[in-house]
């Protein structure tokens, strides 16, 4: 069915409001939070040359990533829309890609609307979109890798092959992508009527991407001094070794609510994504049955393969990691909804069932609504509260959950004041290290708190707090989204 003219300003509705949650979030200028502000740091602090190196901090992110984002900061400044501008703009071109993709792949232009509402709407597509890290860049590599596979031009396996090239030094799953769409190309060839002379054609792009890839393995990956310590941050994203133990079975159902609740964000309360799951079902079941089975790999293949490789402990499974595949459980969940109803149509006889395409939409318009625009570690609330009031014989401390951020306020003239600060230690194990940390202090004291979101940073922040008023009188505080600020006057440790 060829696109109306009701569908076609529909479909531009739906892109414009994506894109204005998106700019308004932008504009929003949240503060930075603790992971962005330990790779921003990076940024404002190395050259070129430098980012070729292992990063500070334990962070990993791809070259070509790294080297766009330090120029953004060195002809536009350090601020957070600097770093911010490349995540943005991929957002915007993504949405581009999947307007496009869609169009190829579902027929139907109601089906289409809901894949593309489900995409631009997505609270994960608009935050992501204004993260200071890679996870965008993933996003953007799949569908420009997909709309070249899925499209006829002329110089399209040329196109592929500069795509690739860039992709895995712009994405980490950009090897993932690359590999599904290899074996794209030697199972769906380009020319039907000759398709051996196509899959000859895409012996040197494929060739061209492995070459790349050796380069990229060789000089930022194999050995990296970093890798221990991913391992062991990310060790909750690896399966366990028995497939048929029941830690196995809780690891698989655990990432499977993480897909539909985290990356697809449905709701969680009252187990409303579970209904989505079988959607999602659905559409692969229509897929398969309407031998559309090229579709269905590459819709399907990359979760599949991330798992795999995950088993093997080379990448993890975890959220912000897999957010490349949100274009890919969006496409078919919708194309589940679109079976759905075509088969209440045709059993129940509804005239109505495509009024069913509202509701997952209008679930993401509410909980985009409900949380918008996003905050996450305002830190920045808290330091124009200290730039008001403190005085230049005050003593700082800095949570350590707050030290890269503050580094980064600081760096950028964020913060007015002179004053030294003390970067508090991690516990590790043993609370009595911030007693240690805060003993030398006497009088006015500020203690600046980020990264409160999690449990733990929670209780550490209320041990920290305890001590200072068993020594003290508190006399100034200021609490926000995810950050905090108190002012003691600190006597002798009792």
């Amino acid at each position: 069915m060829q696109p109306n003219a009701t569908y076609t300003f529909a479909s531009a509705g739906i892109a414009a409001l994506g894109c204005t949650f998106i700019l308004v979030q932008y504009g929003y200028n949240r503060s930075l939070w603790l992971d962005e502000s330990l790779l921003a740091i990076n940024l404002i602090q190395k050259d070129y040359r430098a980012l070729l190196l292992p990063l500070d901090n334990n962070q990993v992110a791809p070259i070509l990533f790294l080297w766009i984002e330090r120029f953004f900061v060195q002809f536009f400044g350090p601020g957070e829309m600097s770093l911010r501008a490349f995540p943005v703009l991929g957002a915007l071109l993504s949405i581009v890609l999947f307007w496009s993709i869609s169009r190829k792949i579902i027929p139907d232009n109601a089906t289409r609307l809901l894949a593309q509402a489900l995409f631009v709407l997505s609270p994960s597509l608009i935050y992501f979109a204004t993260e200071v890290k890679q996870y965008m860049a993933d996003v953007l590599v799949l569908l420009a890798v997909y709309h070249a596979l899925l499209s006829s031009f002329r110089y399209r396996m040329a196109v592929l092959g500069l795509l690739g090239a860039a992709s895995v030094f712009l994405s980490h799953a950009g090897v993932l992508i690359l590999f599904t769409a290899a074996i794209y190309l030697f199972w769906e060839p380009a020319n039907k009527h000759n398709p051996v002379q196509s899959r000859f054609a895409a012996i040197p792009v494929i060739a061209m991407w492995f070459v790349c890839f050796s380069i990229c393995y060789v000089f930022f990956i194999d050995g990296h001094p970093h890798k221990a310590e991913m391992l062991d941050y990310w060790q909750q994203a690896f399966p366990p070794g028995d497939l048929l133990s029941r830690d196995f079975v809780v690891w698989v159902l655990k990432k499977t609510v993480m897909v539909f609740t985290g990356i697809m964000a449905f709701p969680q309360e009252y187990l409303l994504f579970v209904p989505f799951i079988g959607v999602y079902v659905a559409g692969v079941a229509h897929l398969a049955r309407a031998k559309r089975y090229a579709l269905l790999y590459l819709l399907t293949f990359p979760a599949l393969l991330h798992a795999v490789i995950a088993y093997f402990r080379v990448y993890p499974f975890d959220h912000r990691l897999i957010l490349y595949q949100l274009p890919l459980f969006v496409l078919t969940v919708s194309i589940g909804f679109g079976a759905v109803k075509d088969a209440l149509v045709r059993v129940k006889g509804l005239s109505r069932a495509p009024l069913l395409f509202l509701l997952p939409a209008g679930i993401y318009l509410f909980q985009v609504l409900r949380d918008f625009p996003t905050e996450r570690e305002e830190i920045k609330r808290s330091i124009r509260f200290m730039n008001e009031s403190i005085a230049p014989d005050d003593a700082v401390y800095v949570y350590h959950g707050a030290a890269e951020a503050f580094r980064y306020y600081r760096q950028t003239r964020r913060v007015d004041f002179g004053n030294p600060a003390v970067f508090g230690r991690r516990h590790d194990g043993h609370p009595a290290v911030f007693a240690e940390d805060l003993a030398p202090f006497r009088g006015r004291t500020w203690v600046l708190f980020s990264h409160l979101n999690p449990f733990q940073t929670q209780a550490e922040a209320a041990f920290i707090l305890d001590c200072c008023s068993g020594r003290g009188v508190l006399l100034k505080s200021f609490q926000t989204k995810g950050s905090a600020v108190y002012l003691f006057d600190l006597q002798e440790d009792k």
